[in-house]
C-alpha cells in the first residue's frame, strides 16, 4: 500500500466530523497516478519582499521547491483521468474536496483564535485551499496548528501574509501519537487463576478457599468417628429400619 501511495495511485485524507469530533481516514484509489505537473491548490506569494522578520522556524520542515502557479487547464493525463472515472467516483471526489475545504476552514478558524494571528472570515476563505494539501498528506490538526503558530516573529505586519508564507513554504513535522496508558495488571488466584479486583494483593480466591475447606472437613478421622457412632447406635438398637446383619457387613 505504501508503494501505491508513493507512486500516486492512492491518496489518503484524514477528516474530523465537526459535530461528533470523530476522525476518519478517506482513501482514494485512481487508475492513473497523479502527475508531478498536476495543478496545485497552494497560493502564490503575494507582493514584493519587505525585508521584515518572518519569525523563527515553525515546527515543520521547509519545502525545497513548490510549483505555485495555477495552470489554466488540467494536464493531459489528469484530463484523461477525469474522463475515465465514472459519475459516481467524480461525485465522490467533489464531495471529498468540499469536506477537505470545510476542514481547512475549521482549522484556520482555530488559528485565528491565537492572540497574534487574528484572521478575518475572508482571509480564512482565501487561505483554506492552500491548507488542503496538508490534509491530503494526512497531517494531523495538532501538527498543522503547531506549524502555523510556533516561533512567531515579534512584529507581524500582515497575519494573512505570514500564514500564507508558511502554508506555501513549510510542511508540518509529524509528531508521534501520545502513548496510550498501560493496562493495569491485576493479581490472579493462585489456584484457579481467576483475576482479582484492581488493587487486590493476590492469594487464593474465596471460592477456592471454600472448596478446600469442604474437602478437608471430611478427613479420615471424621470417617472413623462416623463409623464408631453407627456401631454404637446399632448395638443399642436405636437404628430403625435396618437389620443388625446389614450393619455387620460394614467394616472400619
Amino acid at each position: 500500500m505504501n508503494e501505491l501511495v508513493a507512486a500516486g495511485y492512492v491518496k489518503r485524507a484524514r477528516l474530523q466530523d465537526p459535530e461528533t469530533g470523530r476522525w476518519v481516514t478517506i482513501t482514494t484509489v485512481t487508475d492513473v497516478p497523479e502527475s508531478p505537473g498536476s495543478p496545485t491548490d497552494r497560493l502564490p506569494t503575494v507582493g514584493l519582499p519587505t525585508g521584515l522578520d518572518d519569525g523563527g522556524s515553525p515546527q515543520g520542515k521547509k519545502t525545497d521547491s513548490k510549483d505555485t502557479t495555477t495552470p489554466t487547464q488540467p494536464a493531459p493525463d489528469e484530463a484523461q483521468q477525469v474522463g475515465a472515472m465514472g459519475e459516481g467516483e467524480s461525485t465522490f471526489l467533489r464531495q471529498l474536496a468540499r469536506e477537505m475545504t470545510h476542514e481547512a476552514r475549521r482549522i484556520l478558524g482555530r488559528v485565528s483564535l491565537h492572540a497574534s494571528l487574528p484572521l478575518a472570515a475572508s482571509d480564512v476563505e482565501r487561505l483554506a485551499p492552500a491548507l488542503v494539501p496538508w490534509l491530503r498528506d494526512d497531517h494531523s490538526e495538532r501538527d498543522i496548528l503547531q506549524c502555523l503558530t510556533a516561533n512567531l516573529p515579534a512584529k507581524i505586519v500582515s497575519v494573512p501574509g505570514l500564514v500564507s508564507h508558511r502554508l506555501t513554504n513549510f510542511t508540518p513535522e509529524r509528531t508521534s501519537p501520545p502513548t496510550p496508558p498501560r493496562a493495569s495488571v491485576r493479581a490472579t488466584c493462585e489456584t484457579c487463576r481467576a483475576p482479582f479486583p484492581a488493587g487486590h494483593c493476590g492469594g487464593v480466591c474465596r471460592s477456592c478457599q471454600d472448596q478446600e475447606a469442604g474437602t478437608t472437613a471430611f478427613s479420615p478421622d471424621t470417617g472413623a468417628f462416623l463409623m464408631a457412632t453407627i456401631r454404637q447406635r446399632r448395638d443399642a438398637g436405636t437404628v430403625k429400619g435396618t437389620s443388625h446383619r446389614g450393619f455387620a457387613s460394614i467394616s472400619a
